[in-house]
């Protein structure tokens, strides 16, 4: 005999909001739909040697968008400055 799963608690997510915001970041600067976004940052997980790591799908990436602003300005100001970090721990923008 099986017991039944545990239901999610109401509210639990899987992906915190900052790992949403940076698939919804990629999604933007590259002009990608929600399912290639999903694909591109599982190829770049392969690519750093992290393929173990499991990627939010496009249905949750959708469901979360909704609700979590992500605000992208297309150019820098003047004497304004962008910091990248990239490390073997992966990305910081």
């Amino acid at each position: 005999m099986t017991l039944p799963k545990k239901p999610k608690e109401v509210g639990e997510q899987t992906y915190s909001d900052s790992i949403i915001r940076c698939c919804l970041l990629l999604k933007i600067n590259y002009g990608l739909k929600l399912r290639q976004s999903t694909g591109f940052i599982q190829s770049l997980f392969f690519l750093m040697g992290k393929a173990h790591f499991v990627v939010p799908d496009y249905s949750t990436l959708c469901r979360r968008q909704k609700s979590l602003p992500v605000a992208i300005s297309n150019r820098l100001e003047s004497g304004e400055k962008l910091v990248i970090g990239i490390d073997s721990t992966g990305l910081k923008v």
